[in-house]
This record gives structure tokens, C-alpha cells and sequence, in this order.
């Protein structure tokens, strides 16, 4: 391994660096009748209302930023 790999591994796993990637954010989408689904991304979560409007669903539902574990 070079030298700069190891670099590059060691400020990703520097919790102080500020090269240091954020983690993603995941959400969940809940509908009234309780069914929720997990994990989702942002842009999973945009693409999924677009496709709900699109499609004429006209009952409520909810996103919201799920909790770290």
C-alpha cells in the first residue's frame, strides 16, 4: 500500500480531521395506515414523493430523519 493511501485511510478514520466525510442522513417515510418504510436517502425520498404525486395519491404521509443507532 503507498504511503498516500495509508494517509487518506488514516484522516478518513481521524474523527477530528476535517477532510473527514459526514455520514449520509437516512429517512423514513410513514403512511397514515402505519406502514413505514426505512433507510431511505434524500434523493430516494424525492424521487419516491415525485413518483407519488405523479401517480395522484391523495391521502397524507410523513418523512422524517431517522435516529442513529
Amino acid at each position: 500500500m503507498r504511503f498516500d493511501q495509508i494517509d487518506a485511510i488514516e484522516t478518513y478514520n481521524d474523527p477530528n480531521s476535517c477532510d473527514r466525510s459526514e455520514p449520509e442522513t437516512l429517512y423514513a417515510v410513514t403512511y397514515p395506515d402505519g406502514t413505514t418504510i426505512f433507510n431511505m436517502s434524500r434523493e430516494e425520498v424525492l424521487d419516491y414523493v415525485e413518483d407519488v404525486l405523479d401517480f395522484g395519491f391523495s391521502g397524507s404521509f410523513s418523512v422524517r430523519e431517522q435516529e442513529e443507532e
